[in-house]
């Protein structure tokens, strides 16, 4: 079957292994949209579980069908974002909008960039012009799955700040947010979903390694995250080692301060970024909504159906959602967690737990 005959089917794609030289995609039900942010928040546990068959092409021939694909034209929106922050809402927000697509956590290059290369060559293989190919292309794969001629919103959650410059250079009219939320609501409600009411920790990899690829070979330890994420941080790894977390919730404390990096790496690299903040929009959604689509010239009356589309568990079908996380346990305040969490906070140049944070460059 030739890619042509693919396209005619209900595909998306999965992941690239330079390794192997191989494109993986997946095929959903017909009729089925695995771009729907309300019933698939997240593509990459969705084409895991729910996609029917996997095909699998040569990647140079991926490649080289994704080079005749013209969409550097499409208006793009790359959101990148820290955690528990309303990201999902954002991206279910705009998949209500009749002229735009979501892709919402696809994790293609994320599998490209860990799963084929060590920890310690990621910034140089992040920057290649090989990365950059694979990256683009399947990017622009993704977009041709809009075939309306859509405005695109891609909502990425990990290592884009290696993503973004190829991204960046190639299409004419994208635009650059950042979503985020205060640092203790943020980490208590990521630690409060994710421990389990026996007060067992769902495995590392669960969330950073099999969610992602669960074929892969690798199996990757909290020590070597904690050093994926360090090269994010505009600090000596000497300094961040000794603020390394010992616990799960200084863990989640590390990875907002880790995630939230991505503004001032992205204005580092050039790159102008608008912060969108949660507190923001739970203060008064319609106005904040209308403030945003002001910004990005989308007609005002689209607000009433970007409202309507908040009303729901952003989250519902998954692990992450209320009635799951209901029956976790909680996290509990206690003066020894609160003095290491600002001792984080401070190493890495942000404010304590309960202050009230937020970018300067906020909409």
């Amino acid at each position: 079957m030739t890619l042509d005959e693919l396209m005619e089917r209900n595909v998306i794609l999965h992941c690239l292994s330079t390794e192997m030289k191989l494109a993986y995609l997946v095929q959903f039900s017909d009729g089925d949209d695995p771009y729907n942010v309300r019933k698939y928040p997240l593509l990459v546990v969705s084409q895991k579980c729910y996609s029917r068959y996997v095909y699998i092409v040569q990647l140079d021939d991926f490649i080289k069908y994704c080079d005749t694909l013209d969409v550097a034209s499409r208006r793009i929106i790359w959101m990148s974002h820290s955690v528990r922050c309303g990201s999902t809402l954002w991206g279910q927000i705009f998949n209500s909008l009749p002229d735009w697509g979501v892709v919402s956590e696809s994790m293609f290059a994320v599998h490209t960039l860990l799963h084929e290369r060590s920890f310690g060559d990621l910034a140089t293989y992040g920057a290649s012009a090989e990365f950059g190919e694979l990256v683009m292309a399947g990017f622009k794969f993704h977009i041709s799955r809009f075939t309306n001629g859509q405005s695109v919103l891609f909502k990425v959650a990990l290592l884009d700040h290696y993503v973004l410059p190829h991204i960046y250079r190639y299409f004419t009219d994208i635009t650059v947010f950042h979503a985020y939320r205060n640092v203790l609501p943020s980490a208590r409600s990521w630690y409060n979903s994710i421990i389990a009411k026996e007060e067992k920790a769902l495995p590392v990899d669960y969330a950073y390694n099999r969610i992602l690829n669960p074929n892969s070979r690798n199996e990757y330890l909290v020590s070597e995250i904690f050093a994926l994420y360090t090269q994010r941080l505009a600090t000596s790894i000497e300094a961040v080692n000794v603020l390394r977390p010992k616990g799960l919730f200084e863990w989640y404390i590390f990875l907002w301060c880790s995630k939230n990096s991505t503004v001032r790496i992205s204005e580092r690299n050039g790159i102008e970024v608008k912060c969108l903040r949660y507190e923001c929009l739970l203060e008064n959604k319609e106005k904040y909504i209308r403030k945003l689509f002001q910004y990005l010239d989308i007609y005002n009356e689209w607000v009433s159906t970007a409202v309507k589309a908040t009303d729901q568990d952003s989250q519902s079908g998954i692990f992450l959602s209320h009635s799951e996380r209901q029956a976790n346990m909680k996290w509990k305040r206690t003066e020894e967690a609160v003095k290491r969490a600002n001792q984080i906070l401070s190493g890495l140049g942000y404010p304590g737990v309960d202050s009230d944070f937020k970018f300067e460059n906020t909409l």
